[in-house]
């Protein structure tokens, strides 16, 4: 049943959906009753969330890693923004807040520090665009104290 999902979903990533409504139909899981409209919406998110997820992942991948980050500045909440992500973090008195959103159109960042009480009101926000991938970590660490590396 797996397998036959997988290859459903890879044959729609190409933009064969004929060929993969074909093989959805051979999966034991798929209930008679789903149409051919309903799989291909449900495979379109599919889709749209893996690219969310690629993004997210990219963004931390060029600050040196979610583990990294966690382990040196005591991140932690790291959540998918769908075109970006953010997560709050420890050890700095001035913010504890740190969001990247990606401008898909010019491929460059927004960033924003900010300190967030407990009420979840932001104070002492920065924000910072125009910003390439290389330049991400260096803002971090510039603006917070904190080193992603040692």
């Amino acid at each position: 049943m797996k397998t036959t999902l997988q290859k459903a979903l890879a044959l729609y990533r190409v933009g064969n959906v004929d060929e993969a409504w074909a093989v959805a139909q051979q999966d034991e899981g798929l209930l008679p009753e789903v149409t051919r409209e309903q799989w291909v919406e449900w495979a379109q998110k599919i889709v749209d969330r893996d690219k969310t997820k690629h993004i997210a992942e990219t963004i931390l991948q060029q600050m040196g890693g979610q583990n990294r980050i966690a382990a040196m500045t005591g991140a932690r909440n790291f959540v998918n923004l769908g075109n970006g992500v953010s997560f709050k973090f420890k050890l700095c008195r001035r913010f504890n807040y740190f969001k990247v959103v990606l401008n898909a159109a010019l491929d460059l960042y927004e960033v924003t520090l900010s300190r967030v009480d407990k009420w979840g009101e932001q104070k002492n926000q920065e924000t910072f665009e125009g910003i390439y991938w290389d330049q991400l970590k260096g803002i971090f660490e510039q603006k917070t104290g904190l080193r992603l590396s040692l």
